[in-house]
């Protein structure tokens, strides 16, 4: 007899029976990687009372034994009740981000994030599982609540959010490899498929930094194939990788583009016939009528009563989010984030620009002024961030030296460099026979605003005037 109990929404321990023991009509499962896991459950209206929202139902699951899942939505349909229920997990997206900033991961231990449940009962812990993460890495928060913010991290440095009970953790992989395979014309008609070929690549003409390109013979270019696939025709692209300065990488990098872009997006649903002997992430091989591919287990539907699988969801890429799980794209995470990966060209690139509000600071205090002129505009293009800045104020109440800070620009100057900037200025009170210079300090990411005297010296800090004028120009690199 499978074993469904319901526990109040208070609850933080399962191991008795509950409230109630609930015999529904139907139980089904849906899991998904890195998405949905949800219980649909449909019983007689005298379980109405222990089947409201918010309440937990444990559920005996396909892979992960007696997990607890919080209704999130109660219908009722003549004599029946219906209700939805997403794991506890899931609770994560009730805990609004306390701060503002990022968090620093360092090593295998998370250590603010037990910070943001100080309401939650019982604390919610999180592990890293096996995630390789090497050293300390900060992410500067995007979304709203923890749970994005979770899924941020995953479509950032790969793995999969895993929930099991209260805990919650990143494990860099998961599944087996039991040597299923599907092809057309035996086992793979049943299913429902698509394949989207936009992206596909065979054939690419890459191009480095100062518009390198591979040759054999000055001023002919030749292109790289992939190897292993045969279509119909083939197809081009000429593909930018920047930050790429010499022949052997630019070779090697196109090659990695190749191994991923050689194959179509699929995406097979299969309902009769399924394989039951498969968890999340296993492997399955597709032989199509056009290529071999292997793709991942991304999600089922598992019913809970008959402890059958029902549905399978299997591919290289989730058709509702467009985001690709399969392993081999796993090995392009880093080579992903430093490559065009579509047939961008530069004036794609050139076209992202946008203003911005700077504000003038003092170095001891930043105070404040009122601005009779406050602009910014700026342009990006690859990863150097060209910027204009136009300010006039008067009644400042700041003290020390004069910064410029780049208020809500949406990219921050890279640490590592101290660009120099062009400047004009007006009405500044300067020391005798002195010009204005300035710099971005790579420590603070403000520009620094001082004088040195004609002939040559050593520079002086500029104090910052009540009232003045400043028009800058520069660029920094992301």
């Amino acid at each position: 007899m499978t074993l469904i109990r319901s526990f109040l929404g208070t609850a933080t321990t399962f191991a008795t029976l509950g409230e109630k023991v609930i015999q529904p009509r139907s139980c089904l499962e849906f899991k998904e990687d890195n998405g949905d896991w949800r219980i649909e459950l449909e019983a007689d209206i005298s379980y109405l009372t222990w089947l409201e929202n918010e309440c937990i139902l444990v559920v005996p699951t396909k892979a992960n034994g007696n997990q607890p899942f919080r209704i999130r939505k109660t219908t009722l349909d003549d004599a029946t009740v219906k209700v939805i229920a997403r794991h506890i997990g899931f609770d994560l997206e009730a805990h609004i981000l306390e701060s503002p900033f990022g968090y620093s991961w360092t090593g295998n231990v998370y250590s603010n994030m037990n910070l943001l449940f100080t309401t939650a009962t019982p604390a919610l812990t999180h592990t890293l599982g096996g995630v390789a993460w090497g050293g300390g890495i900060r992410i500067r928060y995007k979304g709203n609540n923890l749970y994005e913010n979770i899924q941020e991290i995953v479509a950032t440095y790969g793995g999969h959010i895993i929930f099991d009970g209260w805990t919650v953790r990143i494990d860099e992989t998961i599944g087996a490899d039991n040597g299923i395979v599907v092809e057309y014309g035996k086992n793979l008609q049943e299913a429902e498929s698509f394949e989207d070929w936009s992206e596909v690549c065979t054939t690419i003409l890459p191009i480095g930094d100062n518009n390198l390109l591979i040759t054999t013979v000055p001023g002919d270019p030749i292109t790289i194939s992939a190897t292993g696939v045969s279509y119909a025709k083939d197809h081009y692209q000429r593909v930018l990788f920047p930050g790429v300065d010499n022949a052997t990488d630019l070779i090697a990098a196109a090659n990695a583009y190749l191994d991923v872009y050689k194959y179509p997006k699929v995406n097979y649903s299969v309902s009769t016939n399924v394989v039951q002997n498969v968890a999340l992430g296993d492997t399955i091989k597709v032989k199509a009528r056009q290529f071999e591919i292997t793709t991942t287990v991304l999600g089922y539907t598992y019913d809970v009563l008959a402890s059958r699988i029902t549905d399978i969801e299997f591919g290289n890429f989730k058709r509702e989010t467009k985001r690709i799980f399969s392993n081999i794209y796993a090995d392009m995470d880093e080579l992903k984030k430093s490559i065009v990966q579509e047939n961008i060209t530069m004036n794609d690139i050139a076209n992202v620009s946008g203003t911005f509000t700077p504000a003038v600071r003092g170095s001891t205090t930043a105070g404040v002024g009122t601005y009779s002129v406050q602009k910014g505009n700026y342009t990006k293009v690859g990863d150097r961030v060209f910027y204009d800045i136009w300010l006039v104020w008067s009644a400042h109440t700041g003290s020390g030296n004069t910064r410029i800070s780049f208020g809500d620009l949406p990219y921050t100057p890279n640490t590592n460099y101290q660009p120099g900037i062009t400047i004009m200025h007006s009405t500044y009170t300067l020391g005798a026979n002195s010009w204005v210079q300035g710099y971005i300090e790579g420590s603070t990411g403000l520009i620094v605003i001082s004088q040195n005297t004609t002939g040559g010296g050593t520079n002086t800090g500029l104090t910052l005037d009540t009232s003045a004028t400043l028009i800058v120009s520069g660029s920094f690199v992301v």
